[in-house]
């Protein structure tokens, strides 16, 4: 999946292969900028969220299949 993030004026997008990619990312991310903290938790939680959300819910769709 391709995540832009907008860091200050900067735009950086990225390609991340999987889940913990991109949460080793955030926690870089997070660690090192402390100017924009709050706006990077505040991205990766959507996001952590929503792939969660999705994860989920492709789980749910598999196990109807199944049935």
């Amino acid at each position: 999946m391709t995540t832009v993030i907008s860091i200050g004026h900067s735009l950086l997008t990225l390609e991340i292969g999987n889940f913990l990619e991109f949460f080793l990312f955030c926690f870089v991310l997070i660690t090192f900028s402390i100017e924009n903290r709050m706006v990077i938790e505040c991205f990766c939680e959507m996001q952590i969220d929503c792939l969660l959300y999705n994860i989920l819910y492709l789980k749910e769709v598999d196990n109807h299949h199944h049935h």
